[in-house]
């Protein structure tokens, strides 16, 4: 199932669909910038142990679970305009029916689009962050 899964966001990225995702990173990280490096030193503390900026960022964004609200909440506004079709339900019951049965499985495939693209465009970002030092006390 995870490989399917997996499978169906190589597939989305391939055509594109991924795009805005790629620049909501990009815009992320720059906004986040300083978060980021108090966020890589206070992990690194907790895991007695230096983390990598890759790491760090990646679980910036497992606990962030969000780069950009606004157009994760219009391409939710997009799937339950289309369950409202599909399901020939007035919009409001549409969106309380799909919050219920699919929220959970887009976030956690929104979450896993984002780190995928992280992976594809490692270089990219991870240069964005090139000077993220955590400061020894």
């Amino acid at each position: 199932m995870f490989e399917s899964f997996v499978e169906d966001i190589d597939r989305a990225y391939n055509r594109g669909e991924l795009d805005q995702i790629k620049k909501d990173l990009e815009d992320f990280i720059v906004k986040n910038k300083s978060n980021l490096i108090k966020f890589k030193s206070t992990t690194s503390k907790k895991f007695k142990k230096d983390i990598s900026t890759e790491d760090a960022l990646k679980l910036y964004v497992l606990q962030a679970r969000s780069i950009n609200p606004t157009n994760e909440i219009l391409d939710q506004l997009t799937n339950i305009k289309s369950y409202s079709e599909e399901s020939n339900k007035d919009i409001e019951s549409a969106g309380l029916s799909w919050a219920n049965k699919f929220s959970v499985s887009w976030r956690d495939h929104r979450t896993t689009s984002i780190i995928y693209v992280f992976e594809k465009n490692k270089s990219h970002y991870l240069k964005l962050l090139e000077n993220i030092e955590v400061k020894k006390d």
